[in-house]
């Protein structure tokens, strides 16, 4: 018996202005996070980055090398979920 989940029919409307799903709607839902997790409400305030997109992307496709896709996006989904280091107390 396979584990594998079905995405239900309907479950994802079309975004709008669409009319229909092509490659490249479908790789962007499967590529976010909210579609398979609660996302921590505390990572959605406004604050001031500390990395540039460029560094955060290269750190983290030097992680994805060294530990596997598959661990780095567990890794990803837990702390998207909440379970992250937060900064020292002032």
């Amino acid at each position: 018996m396979s584990n594998k989940k079905k995405i239900r029919r309907g479950a994802a409307p079309l975004p709008a202005g669409e009319t229909g799903w092509t490659p490249e709607l479908v790789a962007k839902l499967m590529a976010n996070p909210f579609y398979a997790i609660d996302i921590a409400p505390e990572l959605a305030l406004p604050h001031e980055p500390i990395l540039s997109e460029e560094m955060w992307v290269a750190a983290n496709v030097r992680a994805i090398e060294e530990i596997g896709a598959e661990a780095w996006l567990q890794n990803l989904l837990s702390v998207l979920q909440g379970d992250y280091v937060r900064g020292a107390a002032a």
